[in-house]
């Protein structure tokens, strides 16, 4: 459903493909928000974080999708999803305690800050450098 559209309907623009990572945010910013309302990580934010997982993953595995186009400040969609599935990572790492989480949260993190850097150099060379 996320990358297929009905054959009646027209196709998403291939320079708004970022914007199916926004599909990852809400799943994840409920495990945290679900987390911290309960004050644990219990089974409904593990439920959540697990949702936003399979979705990342389903959205990483398709890089064909996101490849091949100019840049666009729908760009910027990448940034936020991105960064709230590492949030949600490092906060089940500290509640599983377990090295292979905890590797995985500095990943995600770290992938995160890569994005978030180069979509701010992306925009602002285009910005400034080329005026578009």
């Amino acid at each position: 459903m996320l990358y297929q559209r009905l054959p009646t309907n027209v196709q998403l623009p291939k320079e708004l493909h970022p914007v199916f990572f926004l599909f990852v945010a809400a799943p994840s910013v409920a495990s945290m928000a679900w987390a911290r309302i309960s004050g644990e990580f219990n089974n409904g934010a593990k439920l959540a974080y697990f949702v936003s997982m399979f979705l990342y993953a389903s959205l990483v595995v398709r890089v064909n999708l996101f490849r091949g186009f100019r840049f666009s400040l729908a760009w910027w969609a990448y940034t936020f999803p991105m960064t709230s599935v590492a949030l949600a990572t490092v906060l089940y790492a500290s509640e599983v305690d377990n090295v292979e989480m905890r590797a995985m949260a500095v990943g995600l993190s770290g992938i995160s800050a890569v994005t978030v850097t180069g979509v701010l150099a992306t925009t602002v060379y285009h910005a400034f450098m080329r005026g578009d």
